[in-house]
């Protein structure tokens, strides 16, 4: 069901995911990381000020907004395509104009393409939102197919590559592929390119709302128990150099920063162990890391109408809504726009 744009290491059969798994796994590392980082803080840090911006009254949002991060993040990291922080009260346009724009009708709408073949979304009968929907996919795989051979453009001419993980995938895919001729050996040997794309979309697909669902339930959570929220305050006041997160630095900091991979874990575990396990682990806990230690740094979350020092109504309302959730191809929260938050300078 996930081959729209090509076989990829989701779908592949045991023998060939082997050779998927290897190549997928090349682009997540420490370079990597570094880039999710800085990313990830400087979109909490504009998404902070569009949260504390909304004062006493509060704000809605939070899991839109949280989509929204993890997808710029994504976006930047994935293609080099870096945007600012737009807050889901500020409307987008309805068509694909950008990159950011095709991938987030792609993913939004990724049960839909799973279940109606592509062409169908091209024919001139169809409903207006599925022809929207076809453009967005045909708009992201051009996107991706522009970026795979600009990459592939740079590596036949001895040139270094943009970093990105798109060129780490075509890089260990070439590797792979040179490895193998050298070793005289048979079957596949790197990705083709409508694999590359086939992986690149998984790679976007499991990346996007994992993360931003689980931001969105931690918010909540963290709203609803100020002890925690204290707890994590307490570690980065020890840890963190200054207020200036633009100064914070990836090697240092990440791995002190325990107490934020806790709330983590306990919000939510998303990876497999084992043999198969996710090759994005890490990705996804630096980008949360970063976004809650950017948040709790010097601010504080509560529901916009909890009486201060008595949090059990506001406890049970919050976890009504965290619990009233449906599973679609994730789990995510059916209204978290029932509870609005306030975020205040501490």
């Amino acid at each position: 069901m996930m081959n729209i744009f090509g076989r990829n290491v989701a779908t592949v059969g045991p023998v060939e995911w082997k050779r998927h798994r290897k190549i997928v796994a090349a682009p997540f590392n420490e370079n990597t990381n570094k880039l999710v980082w800085s990313e990830s803080l400087g979109q909490a840090r504009d998404m902070l000020k569009e949260w504390t911006s909304w004062g006493g009254k509060g704000t809605i949002g939070i899991a839109r907004d949280t989509r929204t991060l993890s997808l710029d993040v994504l976006a930047a990291t994935g293609f080099n395509k870096s945007y600012k922080f737009r807050p889901s009260t500020e409307p987008g346009p309805d068509e694909a104009r950008t990159y950011r724009e095709a991938l987030m009708m792609t993913l939004d709408n990724s049960l839909f393409m799973m279940l109606v073949p592509p062409r169908l979304l091209k024919v001139p009968f169809v409903p207006k939102t599925w022809s929207r929907i076809g453009q967005a996919t045909s708009e992201f795989k051009s996107y991706m197919t522009s970026m795979s051979n600009e990459e592939r453009r740079l590596l036949d001419a001895g040139k270094p590559g943009t970093g990105n993980l798109m060129s780490s995938l075509v890089r260990a895919s070439e590797e792979e592929q040179e490895r193998k001729e050298i070793a005289h050996s048979e079957g596949p040997k790197g990705l083709s390119v409508s694999e590359i794309l086939g992986n690149i979309y998984v790679i976007n697909f499991a990346g996007h709302d994992t993360t931003a669902n689980t931001l969105a339930y931690a918010m909540l959570l963290l709203a609803a128990n100020p002890l925690v929220q204290e707890w994590v305050a307490e570690e980065l006041e020890q840890v963190l150099p200054d207020e200036n997160s633009e100064t914070w630095d990836y090697v240092k900091l990440f791995p002190r920063l325990k107490r934020c991979l806790a709330v983590l874990r306990g919000t939510y575990l998303p990876w497999s162990d084992g043999p198969q396990n996710c090759p994005g682990k890490k990705f996804a806990q630096v980008e949360f890391v970063a976004v809650l230690a950017q948040l709790l740094q010097s601010h504080r979350v509560r529901l916009v109408d909890a009486a201060e020092g008595d949090y059990r109504e506001a406890q049970e309302r919050i976890l009504r809504v965290c619990e009233d959730s449906e599973h679609g191809l994730l789990l995510r929260m059916k209204n978290a726009d029932q509870v609005r938050l306030v975020w205040k300078h501490v």
